[in-house]
């Protein structure tokens, strides 16, 4: 066990960096879900990002909330598909050469 978690849960600066900006990435490519007329849901697999669209007279920037947990959590998700496709890619091209 202490050596899955080695290989798939080791955490390295600029990789988590890289991780975090495809999430943010990712939020504008994939479709939003609308909740009600007013709610706007952004995030794959889980939605972090909520807008609220109200009156004109309401401040954009009091009508957004980013949630962090599902936030943190898709930056874990999208390391952890990274790693699992560079331990296959690396297995791959070893056999191959």
């Amino acid at each position: 066990m202490s050596k899955f978690i080695k290989t798939y849960f080791s955490f390295n600066i600029r990789e988590m960096n890289i991780c975090a900006w495809l999430v943010l990435v990712i939020t504008y490519v994939t479709p939003y879900r609308q909740i009600n007329s007013n709610l706007f849901i952004y995030g794959y697999p889980f939605a972090f990002f909520e807008v609220h669209t109200r009156s004109q007279s309401t401040i954009p920037l009091m009508s957004n909330l980013l949630s962090l947990l599902p936030f943190f959590l898709d930056i874990l998700i999208v390391h952890f598909v990274l790693v699992v496709i560079r331990k296959v890619w690396y297995k791959y091209r070893n056999i191959e050469g």
